[in-house]
């Protein structure tokens, strides 16, 4: 329990306020010392086995960093308008044209969104698909 724990619950904690690799590892690597020191400490104090202390110090401190976690994804995905597929830009300009659509394609249509130049296409029945003049452009 204890080797399982501290495989796994300093890097959890440390993925919630960190947003590089290194900066993870890092973290991690202290974070597992603290917490290991401090539950080795608290088990002294409170005379409890010391492996089952650090392990809940370990959980203890992950359920404090997951609401910043939390706000930090949350807010990552708030500052995009909409899901955004990443994909190369297409840089052939020829457009067909589409077969009609029971609906308008927007943020809220359900189909993923991909920037294209100066516009925004809409991935549809496996093709790209814009609003244009009353029609859709298929490319």
């Amino acid at each position: 329990l204890l080797v399982s724990a501290l495989m796994v619950v300093p890097v959890a904690t440390a993925q919630q306020v960190t947003s590089s690799f290194r900066a993870t590892f890092v973290l991690a690597m202290l974070l597992g010392v603290v917490f290991t020191l401090a539950g080795v400490v608290t088990s002294f104090d409170a005379d409890t086995a010391p492996g089952p202390t650090i392990v809940l110090l370990a959980l203890a401190g992950f359920t404090l960093a997951w609401p910043v976690g939390s706000l930090r994804s949350w807010r990552r995905r708030r500052s995009a308008p909409f899901d955004l597929v990443d994909e190369p830009p297409v840089t052939a300009p020829e457009h067909d044209l589409a077969e009609t659509h029971p609906h308008d394609h927007g943020p809220r249509c359900g189909h993923p969104a991909v920037p294209h130049g100066d516009h925004v296409d809409y991935l549809h029945g496996g093709h790209r698909h814009v609003a244009h003049h009353g029609h859709y452009d298929e490319h």
